[in-house]
């Protein structure tokens, strides 16, 4: 099973800018934008599980009850960042889960994201003292953790259930035109 957290050397420059450089990034508005941000491929092929596991997740993945916990460990994120930094699936298959910038509004009593703001694009680590890179390293790290998460409650949800076909009969209330 693939593993996103990597451990950096939090005391070295040079091993967290290599971290933060190197870190997978995608385009959170398409290519033409050319806005990018962390992210990890999350594409249930690409996670290196057994057969029968990753059969079982492309089984599951029209339920919607099997996003509940996700949803919950995204949730749990974006409040422990104070909705600053968020986390959402990106791609045309919903594939990549991006982090973004985000914010709570108070006024509205929302929450808003920012897709459309990359995060570190271009970023040059000597312009950052030590601590703001440690603050950035821990971010990534965290949202690391995040999809370690994320794999292993779907590795679980896969190991535990299986997807079956139920007939359910929905009454309905129609109405018809009838002659007077």
């Amino acid at each position: 099973m693939k593993k996103f957290y990597k451990e950096v050397n939090l005391n070295s420059r040079i091993e967290m800018s290599g971290f933060l450089k190197n870190h997978f990034r995608y385009d959170t508005m398409g290519s033409n934008a050319r806005v990018t941000s962390y992210a990890n491929c999350l594409k249930i092929p690409s996670l290196g599980l057994e057969k029968d596991i990753e059969s079982n997740l492309l089984q599951m993945i029209e339920l919607p009850e099997a996003y509940e916990v996700t949803n919950l460990l995204i949730d749990e994120f974006q409040m422990a960042h104070e909705y600053k930094y968020q986390a959402g699936f990106n791609g045309r298959s919903d594939g990549y889960l991006v982090l973004y910038r985000g914010n709570y509004d108070h006024k509205l009593d929302r929450i808003v994201q920012y897709p459309g703001r990359g995060i570190d694009q271009g970023l040059q680590c000597n312009r950052f003292d030590i601590t703001s890179l440690q603050r950035k390293t821990k971010i990534v790290q965290e949202f690391d953790k995040l999809c370690d998460s994320i794999v292993k409650n779907a590795v679980d949800l896969a190991t535990n259930f299986t997807v079956c076909e139920e007939v359910v009969n929905i009454p309905t209330k129609v109405k018809t035109l009838k002659h007077k």
